[in-house]
């Protein structure tokens, strides 16, 4: 006699039960690690799209020339004393008003 027959199982039963715990668990883990990376923002096109903002990025300060690329060194620099000391360690990016912005203020 087998095993599942000696604990009073039926085999087909129990082959059964350890799949649809096999497939439960799989999906669940799926699921786990697709919402992590959605939390993350680690999904193909969040990194894709990061990648071609920074590539374009590069391609701008490139294409500045010497003198455009002093001004805007320079407003940085202005930028960065007008934060409050906490903000000026976490970095900064440099953003244009739109007409939007500027009305509301």
């Amino acid at each position: 006699p087998d095993r599942a027959q000696f604990v009073g199982v039926d085999p087909l039963q129990a082959g059964n039960v350890v799949q649809l715990f096999i497939v439960l668990g799989m999906t669940v883990g799926w699921i786990s690690s697709y919402m992590i990376r959605v939390a993350n923002k680690d999904m193909t096109y969040a990194t894709q799209l990061r990648n071609y903002e920074k590539q374009v990025m590069e391609k701008r300060l490139e294409s500045l020339s010497e003198a455009e690329l002093q001004v805007l060194l320079e407003q940085v620099e202005e930028e960065k004393e007008r934060l409050p000391p906490t903000r000026r360690d976490q970095g900064i990016t440099i953003n244009r008003k739109t007409e939007d912005q500027t009305t509301a203020n």
